[in-house]
């Protein structure tokens, strides 16, 4: 067979990396091995060859936000942190919960550099028998329900997979904050934790995005519920020195929450690792009693979780497991993985080269993020189904992406 495209470098095999080749054909995976040649060979030396990342919680701000960020920007970012999928949700205007909705999400879509999928919005009003025609999940915002309601929209939302936002609205309470710390009281632990409840409760399996307590994943375990973490819960906390910077949903957490989210991540108790990548203007962020909350993310979810490898805090197959292989299996994809058959989207990087994070060099539209010096490794090669995006860390390709559907 002649192959379109062999990659080689180092690849991880169990605790370790051998010397080895992925070769590509019509944009996937069709070998994995030792030595092989193809119609264009890139040698990597012995940057590791991994499988690129996929990130199921992001919110793109199209339609209608296009001022913080757009499918165009948005997406040009994640291939440059070696995302080549996104799931997008929503919350925009209009919010995504009905045909006309839908196609207008999907519309924007075609300017994508990295593949594309939608949520719909699991509410009364949505058309779910429309958005089932282009959505690979829905998203339930729980605190905008009140709690007699949630087991009709579980119902109403049959077997498809749900992604939830699980804060109780009998705990939030609405004041006025000057500090990250207030931010919590006003968003307490047991908003979440009382949420995560009432969904273990029901007994209908669901996706807990962005979970932040140690209780919520105590009592996830054993269930048929699955979550996710993000990396600003797993790096920052309300101590962190960020201001409006840091406001967000659920809020920044103590040290000891933090932390046991890191102990959870590393045994498999967490699943998934999204960026809830969620940007604002720095005009927004101005004052946090009035700051949206949300923080930028896509582009530094993969370079993190890497990081966290290369300063012995995390395994490579927990890393890989959380960022690339679970999201994919839960969205139905046949990505995440360096196996044939699978989409050939590939990342190289090495782990030693790391850069200082500066907002202002990012690709995001809203030019900063939280982790403004931090030091993290970007991928020198991003592949999307076979096609080189980013080349010596630089765009190559762009608007190279598609939506995903789902199956007819």
């Amino acid at each position: 067979m002649a192959y379109d495209l062999v990659v080689y470098g180092r690849i991880p095999q169990g605790y370790t990396t051998v010397k080895g080749c992925v070769a590509v054909k019509d944009g996937k995976i069709v070998k994995v091995g030792r030595s092989l040649t193809g119609s264009k060979v890139m040698d990597m030396g012995d940057m590791l060859v991994l499988p690129a990342a996929v990130d199921m919680h992001v919110h793109m701000r199209e339609p209608g936000f296009t001022h913080k960020e757009d499918f165009g920007t948005g997406t040009v970012a994640a291939a440059y942190g070696g995302v080549t999928c996104v799931a997008d949700m929503p919350n925009t205007r209009p919010a995504t919960k009905d045909r006309e909705s839908l196609d207008e999400k999907l519309d924007a879509m075609q300017k994508a550099s990295v593949d594309c999928a939608a949520y719909g919005l699991l509410s009364p009003d949505s058309d779910l028998r429309a958005l089932a025609k282009g959505t690979l999940g829905l998203k339930l915002y729980m605190y905008e329900h009140p709690p007699e309601a949630w087991p009709g929209l579980l119902e109403m939302a049959g077997s498809r997979f749900l992604s939830v936002h699980a804060e109780h609205p009998s705990y939030l309470e609405s004041m006025k904050v000057s500090t990250l710390e207030e931010h919590l009281h006003a968003r307490p632990h047991e908003a979440e934790v009382e949420a995560v409840r009432a969904l273990v409760e029901s007994g209908r399996g669901v996706h807990v995005a962005h979970v932040t307590t140690v209780d919520s994943w105590l009592l996830l375990g054993n269930t048929s519920c699955t979550c996710e973490v993000t990396p600003h819960h797993l790096y920052l906390t309300c101590r962190s020195r960020l201001g409006p910077l840091g406001k967000m949903n659920p809020p920044l957490r103590t040290r000891h929450d933090r932390d046991s989210l890191w102990d959870a991540l590393r045994v498999g108790e967490i699943d998934v690792v999204a960026s809830d990548h969620a940007p604002h203007t720095l005009e927004e962020k101005a004052e946090i009693s009035t700051a949206p909350s949300g923080v930028p993310g896509v582009e530094t979810l993969f370079p993190l979780m890497l990081k966290a490898v290369r300063d012995g805090n995390l395994e490579m197959h927990r890393c890989l497991e959380a960022c690339c292989e679970r999201p994919a299996q839960l969205l139905g994809l046949k990505k995440g993985r360096l196996a044939e058959g699978y989409d050939a989207d590939i990342i190289a990087v090495d782990l030693k080269d790391s850069r200082k994070v500066k907002g202002d060099e990012l690709h995001y539209k809203c030019g900063w993020t939280p982790y403004e010096g931090f030091e993290m490794p970007f991928p020198k090669l991003v592949v999307l189904r076979g096609t080189p995006i980013i080349v010596d860390g630089e765009l190559a390709e762009e608007r190279k992406g598609r939506a995903i559907l789902p199956p007819a």
